[in-house]
């Protein structure tokens, strides 16, 4: 590209980035506002559905890890699982970017908190499941969204 010529974002380009953009403000901001103002546990609905902050230094399951090891092994997963897709989904398609930007949203979320807490702040407790974030559920429903709809975004071939 000549350096002359201006940089343009087509809508795709546009909303992926707005969408990461917006979900890791909003897991980041419920991080937040739970830590500075959830002193015990909230009941929503009693048994099934609560508020419970909880840190979480290890990966998934609270499966503990030195601390190098994990900020290597989230790097590595994720720069794995992002190049994977972007080689193999039609970006050209609102379902893949969707994923793709709450993939990113939810990784980055998680790894800020790492990075600046040394731990991930968890607080949705929903029945005898593990207590998990906003993050943890962009993460899930970005992976289910690939496999439920591979078949109609994945690169023609």
């Amino acid at each position: 590209m000549a350096m002359n010529q201006p940089v343009t974002f087509n809508k795709k380009t546009v909303f992926l980035f707005s969408f990461f953009l917006d979900g890791l403000i909003l897991d980041q901001l419920s991080k937040w506002l739970l830590s500075q103002y959830l002193t015990a546990p909230l009941e929503i609905i009693p048994g099934v559905f609560r508020l419970q902050l909880e840190k979480n230094s290890g990966i998934a399951f609270s499966i503990a890890l030195p601390f190098p090891i994990l900020i290597t092994l989230n790097l590595l997963l994720f720069g794995a699982i992002v190049w994977y897709l972007l080689r193999h989904l039609n970006l050209n398609r609102w379902l893949a970017i969707v994923p793709l930007a709450l993939l990113a949203a939810g990784a980055v979320g998680n790894l800020i908190d790492r990075l600046r807490l040394g731990y991930v702040v968890d607080f949705i407790s929903v029945g005898s499941f593990p207590v998990f974030n906003l993050a943890d559920a962009y993460i899930t429903v970005s992976i289910f969204l690939i496999v439920l709809f591979y078949d109609k975004i994945k690169r023609p071939t």
